[in-house]
């Protein structure tokens, strides 16, 4: 943009030195090819879409501190949540409680209340294990008494509730001697006959990086005292005597934990002498071994995961609700917060629902922020490419456009639109692919490019054709003011206002990131109103208006012919954004994943040849480098980039030019399918409504680096080790490339199954070789000119 700026300067500068005109006349109007070309309004307008996502956040109950990140959510990969209290209900009930069988070593029976524990008495030695499991259940934990009812952690409490048994707290004073107790009243524990009490000397609350509690306990009238420990089953293997160990430990855990339960270990030991004030000087660290942590995450593993997952190439997000979440909320690139709070400064976003609901509404906000601002983008550097060709074109005879036609533009017309493009919400679902992330990429700047060309081409045939009308008036050349009321001026103003409404209207974008421009009700009213307006000024009734506007008059018939430009400027416009639809068959080997599939095409698109089977390292030419974790997903997916590169010899590659892929693009919608006699845009039609109904969420795979593949140039074997040293680094690590493939948010989030109604017509099976050859509608793919996306 500001290479155009420098040029158009030296341009202008050039020119007007030769038309003679005064020095301030040539600064000043040179200098406004700056402001045109590089529109101050820019900043503001690429901030409109976050602005309206962040007010419907607000509504929903999600607060953010950081607008930039909204942008940010419309590119996650992955998302990842943190399970307890996020994922899983704070509800809670205990289901029962297994005690080792001094006898056999094993855990016992399912105990599933506190009656099966029988009768709690002091026991003369130390406690045995049913005695432990109760006494730990009864101290271990960090409830405290408020206004006689007891209040803590939902976890504590549910377990303190399962014994019957009351609870006292009590206060912590010194004494005077080593075994002076006299300012001492501990909390105490007693069943429900009272006939046993149990002191809690020491209590060391919960920590998440130990992931357990403990507490010393001491039974009334004895001198010994235990030591009660519960916490994760994990940390308390790494703490306990190998030997005590259940033999069936490990099982029971797996077989729990696998169907969602949560697990909680004890563990006691006994003291025979307990001393008061060493009991108080006591450190964790002196009572238990330090474990180390494995299986479920702490907070600083969260905080790993986050920062290894955005090492490779990840846009990460996570979901969090507590105080051990901080760390991985504040890494990730879009941090969560489930809390009561308007807003957390640990995470760019809170939550005050406390339900992950909230993260599809960040997600899709982000992508409808994010194609909001690329639009914007396009559409304002599309209207400096329109003004500055119109001034250009005027420069040439020192004219330009006037004071009022100016603010006309960009009062009346660019203003609301740009505002009202970003007044459409979110789509209903989320879509099985990501908007682009790249502002600066290819597949944003050539449209763009192509767009700017078109304008160009319509204001010059204007241009062209005014002057050559006998009632044309020429621009008078001035040494001190540029001549504003003449032919020239009128035709380009009123052109370039065609190209500002129309150029909204295409660059406007809905699903499957927005809502419909038909739901858009604000910016279908400011179009209507601004053709009115020039349609309008192009009729002339008002001599006022024309006047007002500095306005000549025009012939009928030239009135229609800018009429014609205006819908000419539409339609070349929307068919160069237009998509390729394509139809294609998918020949699955009966050894699937094993081995790779074929594949061909069916529609004409003038990169692979119709109805033969194509030659790439992912299809069945070449089963040396295929990987089964790949899957046809993957595939599919990989298609996208071979569209791009040449034949170069390739077997069912042809060679040809922009214009006749563009062309057949555009005719590929109509091509019908001779197995089910319906057109690509009738069969893509009812795939589209089949996942808006079936309400599929999901993000497509943008191809990993690790796995651009390229097709075997059979001309040069050095291609061919190339590839392959490509995928040695997958093949190497097929948990990396699994890792790799699973990069969409219907792994974490869950999809509703099509209903039969729903479902569209099953795919044709027969059998060739000893393929099994399945059609699939769904390979049916759009194509901007010449890239994937798939349906």
């Amino acid at each position: 943009m500001a290479g155009i700026a420098l040029v158009g300067f030296i341009a202008s500068f050039i020119n007007f030195i030769h038309l003679k005109m005064a020095w301030h006349l040539i600064i000043v109007r040179a200098l406004d090819l700056i402001t045109i070309v590089v529109p101050p309004a820019l900043p503001a307008t690429l901030t409109i879409g976050t602005n309206f996502a962040l007010s419907r956040l607000k509504g929903k109950h999600i607060f953010c501190i950081s607008p930039q990140r909204v942008n940010v959510g419309g590119k996650l990969d992955i998302m990842c949540f943190d399970k307890t209290g996020t994922l899983t209900e704070d509800g809670l009930d205990v289901l029962g409680v297994r005690v080792v069988s001094e006898d056999t070593g094993a855990f016992g029976d399912v105990l599933k209340d506190s009656m099966s524990f029988g009768h709690m008495t002091a026991s003369e030695t130390h406690p045995s294990l049913l005695q432990a499991a109760m006494y730990t259940m009864a101290t271990c934990h960090s409830l405290r008494s408020v206004d006689e009812a007891l209040v803590g952690d939902p976890l504590d409490f549910k377990m303190f509730e399962f014994t019957n048994w009351s609870f006292e707290e009590g206060t912590q004073c010194t004494g005077d001697g080593e075994d002076d107790e006299s300012g001492l009243a501990p909390s105490t524990a007693r069943p429900p006959d009272g006939q046993l009490e149990l002191g809690v000397l020491k209590s060391f609350e919960f920590v998440s990086q130990l992931r357990r509690a403990s507490v010393v306990v001491r039974q009334f009238g004895k001198k010994s005292g235990d030591i009660f420990v519960k916490g994760a089953p994990e940390a308390m293997r790494e703490i306990c005597a190998p030997e005590s160990l259940p033999v069936d430990y490990e099982e029971l855990l797996s077989h729990y934990t696998h169907k969602g339960y949560r697990v909680i270990g004890c563990a006691t030991r006994h003291l025979k002498k307990l001393s008061w004030i060493k009991v108080q000087k006591m450190t964790r660290e002196e009572m238990l071994v330090l474990g180390g942590v494995f299986a479920r995450m702490s907070p600083d593993e969260k905080h790993e995961l986050v920062e290894k997952l955005q090492s490779i190439d990840y846009s990460c997000g996570f979901c969090g609700d507590g105080a051990n979440d901080c760390g991985a909320l504040k890494a990730a690139d879009v941090g969560i917060s489930l809390s009561e709070a308007e807003a957390s400064v640990a995470a760019p976003f809170t939550s005050r629902v406390f339900d992950i609901r909230c993260v599809l509404e960040v997600i899709k906000e982000g992508r409808a922020a994010l194609v909001t601002s690329f639009s914007c983008f396009k559409y304002m550097s599309l209207y400096s490419a329109i003004q500055f060709t119109s001034v250009s074109f005027l420069y040439a005879k020192a004219s330009n456009l006037g004071d009022f036609q100016f603010l006309f533009i960009d009062l009346l017309l660019i203003l609301p639109i740009a505002i009202f493009m970003g007044w459409a919400g979110p789509a209903r679902i989320l879509h099985t692919k990501r908007p682009i992330s790249g502002l600066v990429s290819r597949k944003v700047l050539t449209p763009l490019l192509g767009l700017m060309v078109i304008c160009i081409g319509v204001q010059a045939m204007a241009y062209i054709a005014v002057r050559e009308q006998p009632w044309y008036i020429p621009p008078e050349v001035g040494h001190d003011e540029s001549d504003i009321k003449n032919s020239e001026n009128t035709a380009l103003f009123l052109t370039s206002c065609f190209e500002y409404i129309f150029s909204g209207v295409i660059l406007n974008a809905g699903p499957p990131f927005r809502e419909s421009t038909t739901r858009n009700w604000p910016f279908i009213a400011t179009i209507l109103l601004s053709l009115a307006m020039t349609l309008l000024m192009i009729a002339g009734p008002f001599k006022w208006l024309q006047k007002l506007m500095e306005l000549t008059r025009m012939s009928w018939d030239y009135k229609l012919f800018l009429l014609g430009l205006g819908c000419l400027y539409l339609a070349a416009a929307w068919t160069f954004e237009n998509e390729g639809i394509y139809h294609g068959r998918i020949v699955l080997p009966p050894t699937y994943p094993l081995r790779p599939p074929m594949f061909r095409f069916n529609t004409p698109n003038g990169r692979f040849e119709a109805n033969r089977e194509i030659c790439l390292s992912i299809s069945g030419h070449h089963e040396e480098t295929w990987q089964p974790a790949w899957g046809v997903r993957t595939a599919l997916v990989a298609l996208r980039s071979f569209m791009e590169t040449e034949a170069r010899g390739q077997l069912g590659g042809l060679e040809t030019t922009n214009d006749v892929r563009k062309r057949l693009a555009n005719e590929s919608g109509a091509w019908t399918c001779n197995i089910c006699a319906r057109s690509n845009a009738e069969i893509m039609k009812d795939y589209e409504k089949c996942c808006s109904d079936s309400d599929i969420n999901g993000s497509d795979d943008p191809v990993p680096q690790e796995l651009r593949l390229t097709w075997k140039d059979e001309m040069k074997p050095e291609d061919a080790s190339g590839e392959n040293k490509a995928t040695e680094h997958i093949s190497e690590d097929p948990e990396l490339a699994e890792g790799l493939l699973c990069r969409r948010l219907d792994i974490i989030l869950p999809r509703r199954n099509l209903t039969e109604q729903q479902a569209t017509k099953p795919p044709r099976m027969q059998r060739h070789s000893n393929y099994r050859d399945h059609t699939l509608h769904q390979l049916i793919t759009r194509l901007p000119t010449k890239q994937f996306h798939f349906g």
